[in-house]
């Protein structure tokens, strides 16, 4: 069976629709949540901002560790 290019077309969008309705969900249950550092700001210059609420995760006490080969791990990012 031969189909024309106008056939083709729709059956090629057809398709990217069906991938899409189906990526897009899965990718969505994948995806998790990320951990932002804390701001470090203390003193709070409007309600809602950073001071009041301190969001994020608290920084590690010993933020970088040296490797001994010339490296560094960052702890707050691991």
């Amino acid at each position: 069976m031969v189909r024309t290019g106008k056939e083709l077309l729709v059956t090629t969008k057809m398709v990217t629709i069906i991938i899409v309705l189906v990526l897009v969900p899965v990718a969505m249950l994948m995806a998790g949540t990320v951990s932002l550092p804390q701001m470090g700001q203390t003193t709070s210059y409007y309600a809602g901002d950073d001071g009041v609420f301190k969001a994020g995760v608290a920084w590690p006490n010993l933020r970088f560790t040296d490797n001994g080969d010339q490296t560094v791990t960052d702890n707050l990012t691991v």
